[in-house]
């Protein structure tokens, strides 16, 4: 469902997982919950209700992903070999409803899809050789000088829908990337 970078420990964790990890422990498992427990929990997600408009921004996210779509996008075009499939979306949007449930809130917002746009997506965009060379990543590269466009929700083609695009312009945290 998603691909989350992790970095590594510091130092200062490192050593304490060692140190615990190769002595002697007496360990007591306990259930956090079980099987039931999670199959409700599911069934709590699913049941959260997204608007046409959040679903079909997540989908827009997607189908701009793959080069040559229609209205396809230049840069997608110039440096993407193949981009997401359906269950993308589908992830964007249960993602979106199990965010909104983790948040407090009974309903998807533009906000949960953009969250979880570049953990959903980030995997499944495959770079052609061009953006490999060019060293084109999926995300904003770590010292936040280079930005791809290709997680950037306001370089989409729903963004010329101006319904969407002025709601989803409020919540003040679709352009990430500098300059565009």
């Amino acid at each position: 469902m998603f691909e989350i970078i992790i970095d590594y420990l510091s130092e200062e964790e490192e050593l304490q997982v060692v140190q615990q990890t190769t002595s002697v422990q007496d360990i007591k498992f306990e259930y956090a919950m079980n099987g039931e427990n999670i199959r409700s929990f599911q069934k709590l997600v699913r049941q959260v209700p997204v608007s046409q408009a959040v679903s079909q921004y997540a989908l827009s996210l997607v189908r701009s992903s793959r080069p040559d779509a229609q209205n396809g996008l230049d840069f997608v075009n110039d440096w993407v070999a193949y981009g997401a499939s359906t269950r993308a979306a589908q992830y964007l949007v249960l993602g979106g409803k199990a965010r909104a449930l983790v948040n407090g809130r009974y309903h998807v917002d533009f906000d949960d899809i953009v969250q979880l746009a570049r953990p959903v997506l980030r995997h499944r965009i495959l770079r052609n050789f061009h953006a490999e060379s060019e060293k084109i990543s999926t995300d904003m590269a770590s010292n936040g000088e280079r930005c791809s466009p290709l997680m950037n929700p306001s370089t989409t083609p729903w963004a010329t829908n101006s319904r969407l695009s002025m709601r989803a312009s409020t919540s003040g945290s679709i352009n990430r990337c500098p300059g565009i």
